[in-house]
């Protein structure tokens, strides 16, 4: 949360400040426990109880302020901890001159796209495709997504499909790898992790898929006990060599860990994913750069 929040801030000069609120209103990763102005307490527990986003506005210090709450829903989290708010807080001061700049640039490109009309019809079909780009592929790697992830792992799933392989990359210690190269540095490394997963797979039966964060997924067809041992060895081999021969990652000791899961005639593939996290927390329990494949019912 603290990350992408950093990272959401960071690209966008109107967010003045971003948080993650729990269920008691605290947000993640700061440790003030000084309480809010009543009227944002008070926006914040009704989002909560009708889970519909609101925004009220405040003045501080004598600048005005729009403040955003959006309910959020954890798939990872149970019970009332699911449940989120997103709070977010924009600079009216800032969000003005973005507005004058976007109406000038908005005049500017209205008069070129009446001089350019022939091509309104590209113009068309890219915004058309834009939603689905967005719904389904990772913006920074370009690999699919989680929501493809679901829908693939269902489609497998009808087919009855078996011997298939799942296997859960992740970067070590990646939040402290994250703040000592920086984050246009951590960008770069995880596209370097996703063209060497996207390149190992490409003559193979499979698709390769970033979560968010460091987690990466691949998943491949057709695949034995044997093979995934050999895929698992050769996948790690290539991952650090890809890293070490990059000198601007040099001094970061960084190592990857693999869980992975096969399904067999009597498994479903939709529990490879639960197989492989705890596969990978095997794994990271061996030292740096190994993988561990899940055998139910033991440790092994």
């Amino acid at each position: 949360f603290e990350s992408v929040a950093d990272d959401v801030v960071g690209q966008f000069p109107i967010i003045e400040d971003l948080y993650v609120l729990n269920y008691g209103g605290m947000p993640y990763g700061n440790t003030n426990t000084d309480n809010k102005p009543s009227i944002r307490r008070d926006a914040f527990e009704e989002v909560r109880e009708t889970n519909e986003i609101l925004e009220i506005e405040q003045t501080e210090e004598g600048d005005n302020y729009t403040y955003r709450y959006i309910p959020y829903k954890s798939d990872y989290d149970e019970s009332s901890t699911q449940k989120k708010i997103v709070e977010i807080q924009y600079s009216h001061h800032i969000l003005d001159k973005v507005l004058k700049k976007n109406l000038n640039m908005f005049l500017i490109q209205f008069l070129i796209g009446m001089i350019l009309s022939g091509g309104i019809a590209y113009a068309l079909a890219h915004v058309l495709s834009k939603p689905v780009q967005l719904a389904y592929f990772d913006q920074l790697t370009g690999l699919r997504n989680r929501a493809s992830f679901d829908i693939n792992m269902k489609k497998l799933h009808d087919k009855k499909q078996s011997s298939v392989a799942l296997f859960y990359i992740d970067i070590d210690k990646f939040k402290s790898i994250n703040a000592f190269l920086g984050y246009e540095l951590s960008d770069e490394l995880l596209r370097t992790i996703a063209q060497v997963l996207q390149s190992f797979i490409e003559e193979e039966v499979g698709e390769v898929y970033r979560f968010g964060g460091d987690e990466f997924v691949m998943v491949m067809q057709d695949m034995t006990e044997s093979d995934v041992e050999y895929f698992s060895t050769a996948l790690l081999e290539k991952i650090d060599e890809a890293i070490k021969i990059d000198e601007q990652f040099k001094e970061a000791k960084i190592s990857i860990s693999v869980g992975v899961s096969l399904a067999s005639e009597q498994e479903d593939v939709i529990d490879l994913y639960n197989q492989a996290d705890s596969a990978l927390l095997e794994a990271k329990t061996k030292g740096h750069n190994h993988f561990h494949i899940y055998v139910e019912d033991t440790n092994e």
